[in-house]
């Protein structure tokens, strides 16, 4: 159980539903503030075939000189292992591109056995060689959908490289794409390596209602596409709208909800104003019919038990907000919303990248800082973190300048451009709490990153106010406990622990401090 904490209770959550598609609801509230939700939707785990809705795909593939070798043989690989799984229903395309375009068929066709067989020929003698003709490409996969059908059309662009034939101008590309996007096209990009633009495939699939994803050669290359490809082949509900009006329901994230997939659970986090008994309703289509779901749940006044929802929340905003300046420029009020969340909830981004802990709790193993730069596949952290302070003793070359936290997000290009596409991806799709090898703790509500040997708050790096230290287990430390009962959580975390109590205020409990109860509750009023 890799960065399990064993010496802690599990907590499983589950529902029971009859329904074809069930909704739970997680909530987090303190009763003086709007609350925090997230919402598990999962279709059955048993669905029949008559139950999965007709698709339309199709599959477009680089096929430039770069991809030559045994870049090229994996993707054929993972392009006939897609080809060859598609349903009876669906219909589908392959396009090829280089220095010119070629499509296998003029319009998207029926996965009749023929058609599957003349798909797989035609991928089996695809060649590497030529230039990189993005632009044409992409609008060519774009004109399969005719916008008469009510089935969902996937678009899967797989590339390794620079745009060099035709348009190469990135926002000039991404227009053109947005103006021949159609309606129920989701572009899903797949980038090979790192010589390729990073942010113009981001820029793509943000535009086209889908997601981005990034490869290394060899095997990653071939199971990713597949594992994609078996994720996205059985489609159970799609256009979906989830109305949680009856709670006033906010700023909920994803923003737009993806289709639902057999086997797959969605997961959408927001915020709520209203308590009570309430009603969710979800929305969706199969094959064109309209289906709707009714759930009664429940959206207490005061939930404080899963302190992680917060959290999990903030990072997917966060996550969200940073690809808005990365894509279409830093604005000062986006900018201020990140730096406010990220102390709060003790978040690194390139604007708090002082709250990379280097140090790690007595539990966890060493956690190495990932950089733009560095190969993810010797290191989990944050590619947001700055570049490491030069050794003392003046040895070895001076650490570059950290660039503008802006500028850094723009990064569009190479090793770095991936990194910063990877961890924005990342934090989109947060789902998971901090495990027991991370140095960030959720407790009562707060987020703690651990520092010189102790738990500190978020809040209290930035302002931690007028500081009162406290002799841990002393009798002033008692009274902060039966004073702030709500605070027992975040003072379990250890011996040393660093609370904000209110505003310009903050308690410092460690091996020395005040120990009278008197003058700790004279401090807490």
């Amino acid at each position: 159980m890799n960065g399990a904490d064993l010496s802690k209770d599990l907590d499983l959550y589950f529902s029971v539903s009859d329904k074809a598609v069930g909704l739970s609801l997680l909530t987090y509230k303190q009763a003086d503030e709007p609350g925090y939700f997230i919402a598990l939707i999962a279709p059955k785990t048993e669905v029949s075939a008559s139950e999965i809705a007709a698709k339309r795909v199709t599959f477009v593939i680089d096929t430039s000189g770069s991809m030559q070798g045994s870049r090229m043989q994996i993707a054929k690989d993972a392009l006939k292992y897609c080809v060859t799984r598609l349903n009876p229903q669906d219909t589908f395309n392959v396009v090829r591109f280089s220095t010119d375009v070629e499509a296998l068929f003029p319009a998207l066709k029926s996965a009749q056995p023929e058609n599957i067989q003349k798909a797989v020929a035609f991928v089996e003698q695809l060649e590497a060689i030529g230039g990189t003709a993005i632009d044409e490409a992409l609008v060519r996969g774009l004109q399969d959908n005719d916008g008469k059908s009510s089935a969902p059309h996937l678009l899967m662009f797989i590339t390794d490289g620079q745009p060099t034939i035709g348009e190469t101008d990135e926002g000039a590309i991404a227009q053109h794409a947005k103006d021949g996007r159609k309606a129920k096209t989701r572009l899903f990009t797949f980038g090979v390596g790192e010589d390729l633009n990073a942010r113009l495939l981001d820029r793509l699939s943000s535009d086209g209602a889908g997601t981005s994803d990034f490869v290394r050669d060899g095997k990653e290359f071939e199971t990713k596409i597949s594992s994609f490809y078996d994720k996205v082949s059985n489609p159970v509900l799609s256009d979906l709208s989830l109305d949680l009006s009856s709670i006033d329901a906010y700023d909920l994230y994803p923003r737009k909800l993806p289709d639902l997939f057999k086997g797959t659970q969605l997961v959408v986090m927001g915020r709520y104003r209203k308590s009570g008994d309430a009603k969710a309703v979800l929305t969706g289509y199969v094959n064109g019919e309209k289906r709707t779901f009714d759930y009664g749940t429940t959206a207490p006044k005061e939930a404080t038990r899963d302190g992680f929802i917060p959290r999990l929340w903030a990072i997917r905003k966060v996550g969200f907000l940073l690809e808005e300046i990365r894509l279409r420029g830093e604005r000062p009020e986006l900018r201020d919303e990140v730096i406010s969340l990220a102390k709060k909830f003790g978040i690194v981004t390139p604007y708090t990248s002082y709250l990379v802990v280097e140090d790690t709790p007595p539990v966890a193993r060493p956690m190495p800082v990932m950089r733009p730069g560095a190969d993810e596949a010797e290191s989990s952290g944050s590619a947001f973190a700055p570049p490491p302070a030069p050794r003392k003793g003046g040895g070895g070359v001076p650490a570059p300048a950290a660039a503008a936290p802006a500028e850094s997000l723009a990064r569009a290009d190479g090793r770095g451009g991936v990194a910063v596409s990877r961890e924005m991806k990342k934090m989109k799709e947060e789902e998971r709490g901090p495990s027991a090898s991370e140095p960030v703790r959720v407790a009562a509500g707060r987020t703690f990153l651990y520092r010189d040997g102790g738990w500190i708050d978020s809040e209290a790096l930035a302002n931690p106010g007028k500081p009162l230290q406290i002799k841990f287990l002393s009798k002033g430390y008692f009274a902060l406990l039966q004073a702030r009962p709500e605070l027992k959580a975040a003072f379990a975390l250890g011996d040393r622990v660093v609370v904000v109590i209110a505003k310009g205020k903050s308690v410092q409990v460690g091996p020395e401090g005040e120990e009278d109860e008197g003058k700790v509750r004279a401090f807490l009023k």
